[in-house]
């Protein structure tokens, strides 16, 4: 074989060998700024509770078949439905199209999954058009876009020839919504604590007073702590711009007798970014030994004409003393009298006040 002859084999042979190895590599889709996929309108303002439409569009494609895209969108939206487009059956072909919507695929985002397949071994199509029909309803006062997912995975178009398909490069362009109004919001805006001094095992009532500052009714949970120690949680329900005052029962029982600070806390609801709010505190109350309502670390003469001065007012008589109201009833009579009078000569540490708890002696109950 003349020399010549080899040597065009052997680069042949090293040319196939080269081809065959660049197929087996991942291919690169380079985005064609011909194709473009878009939400249309690109910019929406809304309000609050307003359903409304976007169209996912595509302009300027050649030989389509398949596509499929993932949108994500954070939480001021929900999707309703989605709906196929006229664009891949506008040549009298049939498709297949599908969606999920996943309102709440994390603590922050919802998400989209919706794609469409040209039944059968049929031309693809070529133009521009609409792909799908997204309907939405704002929630939530904010912005936000709507993200076109960028992995292959989830977001792609493929041409007619048989599968796996060619891919079709292609660019995006995100959309964004903005819905008027306020964004999720609420307040801790006032707490007060009926008494400033409550003897040990006695109760004391707390209101917290909550807002609702946000564009939307909203469920939460407050909780009312004594230092680091929680008082109790409740749950409540708040429309847009309504106050509520919720009145929590602290029973002292379990708190050791010195002073407390006394304060709530609103824990933060989906999508809120103002939180500095959100916690309240009223000051400190004094738990003391049961009678010593003026605390000085005992029971005196001081604590019997702190409640004698009272006797017989009750809620918004001009001599009130909610100090003097021991056993919270509202009314200051003969039961706080007695109960002062039953611990009288009493210190938080003479042995006798040890031992008159130790045994529970108190035929009041007190």
């Amino acid at each position: 074989m003349p020399i010549r002859y080899v040597k065009v084999s052997i680069t042949f042979v090293l040319a196939l060998l080269l081809s065959t190895q660049l197929n087996n590599l991942p291919m690169t889709v380079t985005a064609d700024p011909g194709t473009t996929v878009q939400l249309a309108p690109s910019a929406s303002t809304v309000d609050i509770g307003t359903t409304f439409v976007i169209n996912l569009t595509i302009t300027s494609v050649t030989n389509l078949a398949v596509w499929e895209f993932r949108l994500f969108w954070n939480a001021i939206l929900n999707c309703a439905s989605a709906a196929e487009g006229p664009f891949l059956e506008k040549d009298g072909s049939s498709a297949f199209f599908t969606f999920a919507t996943y309102n709440t695929y994390n603590s922050t985002h919802g998400c989209l999954l919706l794609g469409a397949s040209l039944m059968g071994p049929v031309p693809g199509v070529d133009g521009s058009g609409t792909l799908a029909t997204i309907t939405f309803k704002a929630i939530r006062g904010g912005d936000t876009q709507i993200h076109f997912d960028s992995d292959p995975t989830w977001s792609f178009l493929k041409d007619s020839t048989p599968p796996p398909r060619n891919p079709i490069p292609y660019t995006t362009v995100d959309g964004t919504v903005h819905v008027a109004g306020l964004g999720p919001d609420i307040a801790i805006t006032g707490i007060s604590v009926a008494k400033n001094i409550v003897c040990q095992g006695f109760s004391v009532n707390i209101s917290v007073t909550s807002f609702n500052e946000g564009g939307s009714a909203e469920t939460f949970n407050i909780t009312v702590y004594a230092d680091a120690d929680i008082i109790a949680t409740r749950a409540i329900t708040l429309n847009i711009g309504s106050t509520e005052i919720t009145t929590i029962l602290w029973s002292t029982a379990s708190f050791p007798m010195g002073s407390h600070v006394i304060w709530a806390y609103a824990q933060p609801i989906a999508g809120e970014t103002q939180v500095a709010d959100n916690n309240f505190t009223d000051g400190s109350v004094a738990v003391t030994m049961i009678g010593d309502i003026a605390p000085n670390g005992r029971v005196d003469i001081v604590d019997v004409v702190t409640v004698a001065l009272c006797f017989g007012a009750s809620i918004g008589d001009a001599v009130w003393n909610a100090n003097a109201d021991i056993n919270n009833d509202g009314i200051i009579n003969i039961i706080d009298i007695v109960v002062v009078a039953l611990h009288f000569g009493e210190t938080s540490l003479n042995p006798l006040f040890l031992l008159f708890h130790a045994l529970d002696l108190n035929p009041f109950g007190f």
